[in-house]
């Protein structure tokens, strides 16, 4: 379960995460959201889908929006950092939204959103299921320095962070 916090408050920003990692990279991710009955799946190579809770299915794909002061922010409800509210300054970004647990990447994912930086550090179960959807419906996931994410690894805190972008041109960082 992703979304401990949100879980406990009740919120329903909570998620159950499932990926399956192959030679430390996630090659499959299942993100069910028990509230509202959406499943978020996809797997390498075949494209990022939901399926709603009446069975409608669609294809995931982020948005194509450039424009900075435009951009929509997804951000952590539970999990503020002081380097988020900065770049949200430098920016002057005012369309934000806050969201618990693997939902932000998937609203990324879906096109809802065009940006999630996470500063803090995270478990790689956190992260597994949420990576495979978004970079499968076109998103740029990695670390804050810019390198790919590995999963299956002896020490399973994701310590440096990570972003997940609608493009490359939108890394603010």
């Amino acid at each position: 379960m992703d979304g401990t916090k949100e879980f406990i408050k009740q919120n329903g920003q909570f998620t159950v995460n499932i990926a399956l990692s192959y030679r430390h990279k996630t090659v499959m991710g299942v993100i069910y959201v028990p509230v509202t009955g959406e499943l978020y799946y996809a797997s390498e190579g075949d494209g990022a889908f939901l399926e709603t809770r009446n069975g409608k299915i669609r294809k995931l794909s982020v948005s194509d929006n450039k424009d900075i002061p435009s951009l929509r922010f997804v951000v952590s409800n539970s999990h503020g950092c002081k380097e988020m509210d900065e770049l949200i300054e430098k920016y002057q970004i005012t369309d934000f939204v806050k969201v618990g647990s693997s939902l932000k990447g998937c609203m990324v994912a879906a096109g809802q959103a065009d940006v999630y930086y996470r500063f803090n550090p995270t478990m790689e179960w956190d992260t597994a299921a949420m990576q495979c959807i978004a970079e499968e419906a076109g998103a740029v996931f990695r670390q804050m320095d810019g390198t790919r994410m590995c999963y299956n690894r002896e020490n399973s805190l994701n310590e440096k962070g990570f972003y997940i972008l609608n493009c490359n041109e939108n890394l603010l960082v």
